[in-house]
């Protein structure tokens, strides 16, 4: 009981110390509907390499602790392959946080889902991904060219999006 207080204790900290993503260098140029998809190749938490494709249909995008639960909770709901068969990825920045909570928690407990998250280290790699503090950040593709971009705070807001 004790440890799982102070490993959350720890998590809450580590997170809580991100930076303000929304100030971003002004010179990236985020994504905006009609944009082309930038190449993107980052690792799971098991340390697989995973470019995404031409064929993706929806990007999920985490900077917080809430926003990253909140994606966790939703997808835990559906089948295990819910996110291969919608052409989805999960997108995790965690470049914001200590590697020692990183290494020490995060990516043990990451490595228990049943599904690949993949981890943006470095917050240059997807700073092109639009974001708004507490939100997930859904981004629609089709043929390479982003259709949509939504801010969502709840699951059942989440319900839908990946069809």
């Amino acid at each position: 009981m004790l440890k799982n207080i102070l490993i959350s204790s720890l998590l809450l900290l580590s997170f809580v110390s991100y930076a303000d993503t929304s100030e971003m260098d002004a010179s990236i140029k985020k994504l905006q509907v009609g944009s082309i998809l930038p190449p993107l190749e980052l690792k799971t938490q098991h340390g697989k390499s995973v470019k995404i494709g031409k064929d993706v249909k929806t990007l999920l995008f985490a900077v917080e602790k809430a926003p990253s639960a909140l994606i966790n909770d939703f997808i835990l709901k559906q089948e295990a392959d819910y996110l291969t068969k919608n052409k989805a990825y999960f997108v995790a920045d965690i470049s914001g946080m200590p590697s020692l909570i990183t290494k020490m928690f995060a990516i043990p407990k990451m490595k228990k889902r049943p599904y690949d998250i993949l981890l943006a280290k470095k917050s240059a790699k997807v700073a092109f991904i639009p974001r708004k503090k507490e939100f997930v950040t859904v981004v629609k593709v089709a043929a390479g060219k982003v259709t949509a971009i939504m801010f969502l705070n709840k699951v059942e807001q989440l319900t839908g999006t990946l069809r």
